[in-house]
């Protein structure tokens, strides 16, 4: 072996970090050179064995299912009420506390009357700016929505609708539910909202069956919209109707973007389906 070939291997040997190649470079005799090259040729020959396992296993595309079923409780989450009508009309009409109120209900009314068309004698709440009569409705309901914010929280509670008049029945798996099984929160749309299984309510329920006959069950009252009667209600909304809500423990129900319309008069059937990821 010519010097510049042995000096290239003795600095490989050096600076390799494969084990076994610096033992044999400095071995101490030709015995012990011996036996490190056939320990190195072994091991070699091991690690292309078991890359040859590895890469053939790989190619043979193994796949593996378990299917596991599991059966048991699951937690029910939060159910949130609304009325479409925020505030009790009746309670609001002609009373000083509520004068602006009063004020945007009887230029609605008026517009309403009017077929939808401009009103005269002023129009501080603008209503005469929508053209539509959807974008009009939805005009007054947001100016009803910036006075509401007005309001003092007294006079909010005062107008506002109790858990009595809007739950009428209630019932979760067939055990009865009452009030004390639901938390209430304001909303600047809907007024006063009721959330049952609320993480404040103190409450956990958890459903074990699938089927209506196992999950909530509530009866609401909402009134009907009524032009020319004495309405109990405000009339900004152009069909009467709740909001209803579901979430997790914690979230925000957003009820305006996410809430789910029911009418009046029917009967709603809401299904959730658990999905496991």
């Amino acid at each position: 072996m010519s010097s510049s070939l042995k000096l290239v291997l003795n600095d490989f040997a050096d600076w390799s970090s494969a084990a076994g190649i610096p033992q044999i470079a400095y071995a101490f005799n030709r015995i012990v050179r011996a036996l490190w090259f056939i320990i190195w040729i072994g091991l070699f020959a091991v690690t292309i064995y078991q890359f040859y396992l590895i890469v053939s296993r790989f190619l043979s595309y193994p796949m593996k299912i378990v299917t596991n079923l599991q059966y048991g409780a699951q937690d029910f989450p939060v159910v949130t009420f609304c009325n479409n009508n925020p505030l009790i009309y009746s309670k609001v009409k002609n009373i000083t506390a509520y004068k602006k109120i009063n004020d945007l209900m009887e230029q609605y009314q008026s517009m309403v009357k009017n077929n939808y068309g401009s009103i005269t004698g002023g129009d501080p709440y603008g209503l005469n700016t929508p053209k539509t009569r959807y974008e009009k409705t939805e005009w007054a309901n947001e100016a009803l929505v910036l006075l509401m914010n007005q309001l003092t929280e007294a006079q909010k509670n005062n107008a506002m609708y109790k858990f009595g008049e809007v739950i009428k029945v209630c019932s979760f798996n067939g055990i009865e539910c009452t009030e004390a099984n639901f938390t209430s929160y304001y909303d600047a749309t809907f007024g006063r909202c009721f959330q049952f299984n609320s993480k404040d309510s103190n409450s956990n329920y958890r459903t074990l069956r699938a089927g209506s006959g196992f999950g909530l069950q509530v009866l609401m009252l909402i009134n009907q919209f009524d032009p020319n009667g004495d309405n109990l209600f405000l009339p900004t909304t152009s069909t009467a109707g709740a909001k209803i809500g579901i979430n997790l423990k914690g979230e925000d129900p957003a009820m305006e973007s996410y809430g789910i319309s029911v009418p009046v008069g029917q009967e709603t059937l809401i299904g959730l389906e658990f999905v496991c990821l």
